[in-house]
């Protein structure tokens, strides 16, 4: 029935209703997916929606056909294995959810019922129950507060759990209800109704309205605090529930993040439906053989072949039969254990990074964390990156720096991004100024108040001075701020003609805020600010330091104390901030009873309602030039702006404030609407500087990846100057690239500009040449670049371009800019972000990153990894997700090559077995192929490979980008390990065959037949496929030898243990000592392998030698460094030259990006290692511990090593 309405309304009241009956759900919480009896069929379903899975089920059922040659009780076993595994997880992962849900449902909780308070098991709560929460306690149902243990209904709550913010918030009841305390009041309050918005999602919005004693007061996001946030620094608290169990906010936003997949899983279903597809021909062919066979011999009944086979049936039938039989024999072509090792293998991958020291970041304790183990290989072929800005790039730790006050400005510091830009134009600048004591006169006294409004205030004025105290910094919070400017207090001590704005600039930063002051347990006398953002802490900080200390806050009244002076606001109105707003203000009464209002935010916002006249000439151009000059600097800006509002205004404007805030229909814009009407006519105070430093290693970690091949884009809220000069600190852009500003006001002007940028750098649309070239566009702009009409052009310019800022974004914007390009571009994306603000950006991207830092834990519970810093993405990137897609690639390229190897021999020996299908193999040896004999070897393969050492692999960053190419994985790769498989497939049969020929017989005078040539072949298969993963290893541990050496070995013991007893296997008894002892089988063990391997091996000395691939250049030459580093070794290591990693034609954008002249790779290498030196032009890269990328000459490479050479041979 509540569907049907708009709003929910309910009596407050202190029986317990009857649940059937009762409208409202109950509090019980359910997160588990199965119980007893659901859970089999519901697992067993979802498992065989997986193509695999299915296709095994349906050959099982096959095999039990009459016509099947495989026994389909020892089938049954592996896909039994494999469903067992990913079933026992589940259900462990499904009991742990019950525990859980019973835990959290059977919870004790205090609930007024028949008078008095009694403890309630959560899931027993219902809605209209008046619930008391205690110090520490969580809230167990969305509830509206209505009293609570500290003055006027206000209390602490933290949400740490709902949202990952760390900072305190603060709510309060009503005025109307803060004197509910004890149980008499409790029941006089009974009767009265709630009438509020229906269950959502919103976390941040709550509209309803209290009817108590005929009259409606307003319920707004203050009134309400929701399951899964804490009660703090407060006794208790009463409240109304509002919402229960699944109807919660909580719940509603519990839902599961988008599903993402890895590219290699999409790839491998493509690759699979190609197997099905040749699996299908082979056995088309093998049916059409058959047939013809039984057209041909059916009809004169092969005596040969027994009476108890009829061979009178037609061919078509024949055909029909053997289709089905050939797909069972070959059904292993397809390694039925592939997901589960790819599981096994991506969860310790994931432990790998889990435990990397190299990404543990000392100062908050905390580890990279893979918070999903399907994408770790995508992490390896990432082709755009999309960085937030604050918080990611920078620490997000705000200093007050400058200010622009009265059309003046005030701050001597030198930022970080000041000194990157004077670097880049030669220049050095000097050190960051240090902190001066202020030297106070006598005469100087404190401002008290101010008798004139600043409408009224005239130059000639002076400010009224009463008391007689000095006016000095706080010393003791000099280190909450960066701000050195002996002038700024100076002016206001001296009635300076700035003086009466300093004032209310100060005042503004202790009294315009919705921080919360909370006690410092350790120092009793220092308060600890509890701020929404770090801007804002920032703020409240710089206030105290200049005196202005902000004390105490109530629902009605901010108390601050001016050196010691205290003096209190009466807090009239909170306008709040958000995302669209772009500004937040406070309306209060000054201790002379004048009704101000406090306003700062984004400077356009607020330069859009000043008014037209302002009292101090000049101030709006003045302070728009400081806010250039700061956004240069890196820093960030907010305007500060201010009016007296004359007390009929605003009582004729409170009026529509409160009809739009009790108004449950459109509530939050009827409230946008009022604060319209009261934001405008302001006059201009000033505007704040604060600095947010580049957190360290992002230069390099920056370098490192556009060296990868790797693309950044930047999505600020910033303004355009700001966000250039941070790109400038950060070395994501140089003074080599130009910069293509983008800021057209409608679509046919930014169009203009995209084509006239297209068409000045030649750049086309099939074109993936990266120009020195970086596009900075503002917000406004890009909503129109966004739009068909223009994205295209807009990515088109893009692509082409080294970097990408876009300014003054929206969270909608950073997803849609996603979307963007992995719509419209066959690559990778990544994202990474450190606030609410980015998680659509995150769950857009291929891959989510979020950053551990400031601004709470939302981006990093929405990401698919996260890090502490933006330096460890390096590293995650370079060497983890490198080494995952080429130890990944490998596993699946392996699995499949034996597997065909496997399938193929049993299609060669069908030709001579009448096109049968008859196996080679024995039943128990194809179902064991795959899991004892074959898997150990890959999966310490696919966790331990390195092709090159990590060092390398940041060293050399060009090496990455060989993981964004499809040599590793494309269609063709594919098939040529396939071909292997087929072309060994070849030799294992054909050449054991003919060699059993030649002596058949024993020199016993026994005949070993089939099942002796089986074991020939099969012995030689296991040797091969191990030697052929040992090829492929390039990083060897004694767990590489035990398992590769082990599994062979496991193989004779177990052929010898199936050969001891008839019960085990009919086909194998005495079968292979008999083998054994034949000297074909010796020749065969010997002489196929070599015959198989022998072509990888030239392969692989030609390719290692002659034409190297780029890590096959630096791992000969990290061996070789190895080698000749003596024990005392007085040069420093010679440096690789650049063409050494520039072997494959891939790496020329890398060259072009770096203008690097191309030399050839393969003869320098020669060089360099035969110590011959010759005359080059161009240059290398040098790298020395703990610095950046360094150019030297290749002379000097040469030099370097032909010096090392001979103070080797000295030694």
């Amino acid at each position: 029935m509540e569907k049907d309405l708009q709003t929910r309304n309910f009596e407050i009241t202190d029986q317990l209703r009857d649940p059937k009956t009762f409208p409202f759900i109950d509090n019980k919480i359910k997160t588990s997916r199965y119980n007893i009896f659901t859970f089999l069929p519901k697992n067993l379903f979802e498992q065989f929606r997986r193509l695999a899975n299915f296709y095994f089920l349906v050959v099982i059922i096959l095999e039990y056909f009459p016509f099947s040659p495989l026994n389909a009780s020892i089938s049954v076993a592996p896909l039994v294995f494999v469903l067992a595994i990913t079933a026992i997880r589940e259900a462990y992962e499904d009991i742990q959810r019950h525990k859980t849900d019973k835990k959290i449902n059977n919870s004790p909780a205090s609930i007024f019922r028949n008078g008095q308070f009694l403890q309630v098991k959560w899931r027993d709560i219902q809605v209209g129950d008046i619930v008391k929460i205690t110090n520490g306690e969580f809230i167990p149902a969305d509830v509206v507060v209505i009293s609570s243990s500290e003055p006027m209904g206000m209390c602490y709550i933290d949400t740490c759990n709902l949202d990952g913010e760390t900072n305190l918030k603060i709510h309060q009841s009503l005025k109307e209800t803060a004197h509910i305390k004890t149980h008499e009041d409790c029941s006089n309050f009974l009767g009265n109704s709630i009438e509020c918005e229906l269950p959502n999602n919103r976390l941040y919005r709550f509209e309803g309205t209290l009817t108590m004693n005929n009259s409606q007061h307003s319920l707004a996001h203050k009134q309400i605090i929701l399951r899964g946030c804490s009660l703090r620094n407060t006794k208790w608290i009463l409240g109304v529930i509002v919402y229960t169990g699944r109807e919660t906010k909580l719940m509603k936003n519990s839902t599961q993040p988008p599903s993402k997949r890895s590219s290699l899983e999409i790839k491998l279903n493509s690759r699979l439906i190609s197997i099905f597809i040749f699996l299908g021909i082979i056995s088309i062919i093998g049916s059409i053989f058959a047939a013809e066979w039984q057209r041909k011999w059916g009809e004169k009944k092969a005596w040969y072949m027994g009476g108890d086979v009829d061979t009178s049936m037609s061919p078509g039938i024949i055909g029909i039969q053997s289709f089905f039989s050939f797909i069972i024999v070959c059904n292993v072509m397809i390694p039925i254990s592939l997901y589960v090792t790819m599981e096994m293998v991506k969860l310790i991958q994931t432990i790998f990074i889990n435990h990397d020291k190299d990404m543990y970041h000392d100062e908050t304790e905390t580890y990279a964390k893979a918070r999903t183990s399907n994408l770790a290989e995508d992490l390896g072929v990432i082709e755009y990156i999309f960085s937030d800005k604050t918080g990611t790039l920078t620490q997000n730790v705000m200093e007050f720096m400058k200010c622009s006050v009265g059309g003046i400005m005030y701050g001597e510091g030198i930022t970080e991004v000041a000194r990157a830009a004077a670097k880049r134009l030669g220049k050095e600048l000097p050190p960051r100024p240090q902190k001066r004591k202020m030297k106070p006169k006598q005469e100087d006294v404190l401002t008290n108040n101010l008798k004139k409004s600043l409408l009224d205030y005239d130059d000639d004025d002076e400010i009224e001075l009463r008391d007689d105290k000095e006016l000095n910094l706080d010393e003791e919070n000099e280190n909450e701020t960066a701000f050195v400017d002996d002038r700024f207090l100076q002016h206001l001590r001296e009635n300076n003609e700035n003086a009466h704005l300093i004032h209310e600039f100060i005042l503004m930063l202790a009294v315009c805020h919705t921080v919360i002051p909370e006690e410092n347990p350790n120092n009793p006398e220092k308060i600890i600010y509890q701020a929404s953002s770090p801007d804002e802490g920032a703020l409240v900080k710089a206030g105290r330091y200049f005196g202005y200390e902000f004390q105490t806050r109530t629902p009605d009244s901010v108390t601050i104390s001016v050196n010691g002076q205290k003096k209190m606001f009466e807090l009239l109105n909170v306008l709040e901030f958000n995302s669209k707003r772009k500004r937040m203000s406070v309306i209060v009464k000054d201790p002379e009873e004048k009704i101000i209002i406090y306003t700062k935010g984004a400077d356009n916002v607020i330069y859009e309602r000043l008014a037209e006249k302002q009292p101090f000439e000049n101030i709006r151009d003045q302070t728009t030039e400081h806010l250039e000059t700061f956004g240069k600097e890196g820093l960030r800006t907010l305007c500060f702006a201010m009016r007296e509002v004359e007390k009929e205004e605003y009582e004729s404007w409170n009026k529509v404030f409160h009809e739009a805030s009790i108004s449950l229909e459109d509530r939050t814009e009827k409230l946008e609407k009022a604060a319209e009407m009261i934001e405008n006519n302001l006059i201009l105070v000033g505007a704040s500087a604060i600095e947010d430093k580049l957190q360290d290693g992002v230069p390099e970690a920056i370098e490192l990846l556009s060296h990868a091949g790797i693309k950044i884009w930047v999505l600020t809220g910033d303004k355009q100057e700001t966000a250039i000069n941070i790109g400038f600190a950060c070395s994501l852009l140089t003074s080599e690239m130009t910069l293509i500003i983008i800021d057209g006001e409608d679509p046919d002007e930014i169009m203009n500009q995209i084509n006239q940028s297209i068409k000045e750098h030649n750049i086309t649309t099939d074109s993936t040449k990266k120009r020195k070239l970086a596009v900075i566009i503002q917000g406004s702009s890009l909503e129109h670049a966004l739009k068909s009409r223009v994205k295209l052009e807009f990515l088109t310019l893009a692509q082409s371009c080294m970097a990408i800022i876009c300014c003054r974004v929206s969270p909608l914007q950073k997803a849609l800019v996603v979307k963007l390009v992995k719509d419209n571009v066959n690559a990778m994306t990544l994202a990474i972000g450190d606030g609410a603000n980015d998680v659509s950006m995150i769950q857009a991207s291929h891959i989510g990153i979020g950053i551990s830092g400031q601004e709470g834990m939302q981006a990093v519970l929405a990401s698919d990894y996260s890090i502490a810093q933006f330096r460890f993405l390096s590293k995650l990137l370079l060497v983890h997700g490198r080494w995952s897609y080429r130890r990944n690639t490998k596993l699946i390229l392996y699995s499949f090559y034996k597997n065909m190897a496997f399938s193929l021999i049993q299609i060669f020996f069908a030709m001579f077995s009448a096109w049968s299908a008859q196996t080679l193999f024995d039943s128990i040896l194809i179902s064991i192929y795959n899991v004892v004999f074959t898997s150990l070897p890959i999966i310490v393969y696919s966790v331990f490979e390195q092709d090159v050492s990590q060092d390398a692999e940041l060293k050399y960053p060009q090496l990455y980008e060989g993981g964004n190419r499809e040599s590793l994985f494309g269609f063709k790769r594919f098939w040529i390990w396939l071909l292997q498989g087929i072309f060994h497939a070849l030799i294992l049969f054909f050449v054991p065959m003919l060699v059993w020929r030649i002596e058949p017989v024993s020199s016993d005078g026994k005949v070993s037949g089939i099942w002796g040539m089986s074991i020939a072949v099969y012995s030689s298969l296991v040797i091969v496929v191990n030697l052929k993963i040992a090829i492929e290893c390039s990083y060897w541990t004694w767990i590489h030898h035990v398992t590769i050496w082990g599994s062979i070995v496991v193989w004779f013991l177990a052929a010898s243990i199936l050969s001891s007893s008839l019960k085990l296997s009919s086909s194998m008894y005495d079968v292979t000592y008999h083998v054994f002892g034949m000297s074909q089988f010796w020749f065969i063990l010997i002489f196929v392998p070599v015959f198989c391997l022998l072509p990888d091996f030239f392969y692989k000395y030609f390719t290692s030698n002659y034409n190297p691939l780029d890590f096959q250049v630096i791992r000969r030459f990290e061996v070789n460094q190895k080698k000749r580093i003596p024990t005392k070794q007085t040069t420093k290591p010679v440096p690789l030259v650049e063409d050494e990693l520039e072997i494959s034609s891939d790496h020329e954008k890398v060259l072009e990006l770096q203008n690097i002249p191309q030399i050839s790779v393969e003869k320098s290498i020669k060089k360099i290692v035969k110590g011959k030196s010759e005359k080059h032009t161009g240059f290398a890269f040098e790298y020395t511990e703990g610095t950046s990328l360094q150019v030297i000459s290749r002379d000097r490479a040469l030099s370097n090593y032909q010096e090392k050479e001979k103070e080797e041979k000295e030694l």
